[in-house]
């Protein structure tokens, strides 16, 4: 068992909470946080839809909370299934995980599906921008 979940054991508490780490084909949607139902030996198991998925822990980011903020997530290559309106990249809600465009900067997003507002979090994608090649945020009427 590696150091981090050994820990967590230790602690008698687990992770509750698991997202990708990088962008990856599987069945999770990268920016969103899905509920952790149990680890096991370099396994976690989540709770995807309903359903248990197994999946290694090197592959996730851990928390013992639910996140606050919405993640912003860069658009893969091949994305089919969001609107080119939106640009490179599309924030993930943190309180109902819809992917939604990025209408603002800086400050607190709402999110249509589940009304509720949180701030934008660009610590994901930090190491991808500065300043200068942050994106302009997408329409305010983009669909």
């Amino acid at each position: 068992m590696d150091r981090l979940m050994s820990e967590w054991a230790d602690a008698g508490k687990g992770p509750r909470w698991a997202r990708l780490r990088d962008a990856m084909r599987c069945r999770l949607r990268c920016g969103a946080w899905y509920p952790v139902l149990g680890t096991g030996w370099h396994a976690v198991v989540l709770d995807v839809r309903g359903m248990p998925l197994s999946v290694h822990e090197s592959y996730l980011e851990l928390a013992f909370a639910r996140p606050t903020r919405w993640s912003i997530v860069a658009r893969a290559a091949d994305a089919v299934m969001m609107p080119e309106s939106w640009g490179a990249w599309y924030a993930v809600c943190p309180n109902c995980g819809a992917r939604e465009p990025v209408r603002q900067s800086k400050g607190t997003m709402v999110c249509p599906r589940c009304d509720q507002g949180s701030l934008i979090d660009w610590s994901e994608a930090a190491p991808w921008l500065d300043e200068r090649t942050r994106p302009t945020p997408a329409h305010p009427h983009a669909a």
